[in-house]
């Protein structure tokens, strides 16, 4: 399953990174993952589950024109099955690895036009 939340971005674009409404839909989004996170808890099938949470870009004001390490770099977390507990990824890594990243886990090789390499390092034993 794939869930897109974008009204973090969009509180960026309108009323600026950094501002209160930024803040306040950083809140409830992060609602919102904990009831996604509950709901598979509930299903019995949290513990079966790989979770790759990937934030999009930052910004300044009301742009993110800039080609800087606030504007490019993002967290990417994962927790799962078989992902290593507590591991940071040594190298630079993009939201082009996600697709990369899940189709390994699923066991499934990358498309040869694929941008994005997998993040093996995630994983034991990949």
């Amino acid at each position: 399953m794939f869930i897109h939340l974008e009204s973090i971005d969009q509180a960026g674009h309108t009323h600026s990174w950094g501002s209160q409404q930024y803040y306040d839909a950083v809140k409830i989004v992060d609602g919102y993952i904990g009831e996604i996170m509950d709901a598979y808890v509930k299903a019995d099938i949290f513990d079966l589950t790989l979770f790759i949470i990937v934030s999009d870009h930052g910004g300044y004001g009301l742009d993110h024109k800039k080609f800087d390490e606030v504007c490019i770099r993002i967290p990417i977390l994962a927790m799962g099955p078989r992902v290593r507990k507590g591991h940071t990824i040594t190298g630079y890594s993009s939201n082009v690895d996600v697709a990369p990243t899940v189709l390994h886990a699923l066991g499934l090789q990358p498309g040869q036009f694929m941008v994005g390499k997998i993040l093996e390092e995630v994983f034991f034993n990949s």
